[in-house]
């Protein structure tokens, strides 16, 4: 397994969370159309998504976590 990490920031929450979300339905999508990840492995899927939102400074900070399960047979 592997995890991907997305973080934005700015000044407004709604956009770093808008950029962050849709950069995560992005890696979802990668998945979900080709599992094998071009022939690295047998199956990939993903077994968990999980944000969070902090602040710094006058920025709102926006991060999600995607774990991905690969299988491979050796």
């Amino acid at each position: 397994s592997f995890e991907v990490a997305i973080l934005d920031q700015s000044v407004v929450e709604d956009q770093a969370e808008k950029s962050v979300m849709e950069k995560v339905e992005a890696v979802c999508d990668v998945v979900a159309s080709n599992p094998t990840l071009d022939g690295l492995v047998e199956e990939a899927w993903i077994s968990g998504i999980e944000s969070e939102t902090g602040v710094r400074g006058s920025y709102a900070v926006v991060g999600a976590l995607i774990t991905i399960i690969t299988r491979k047979t050796v």
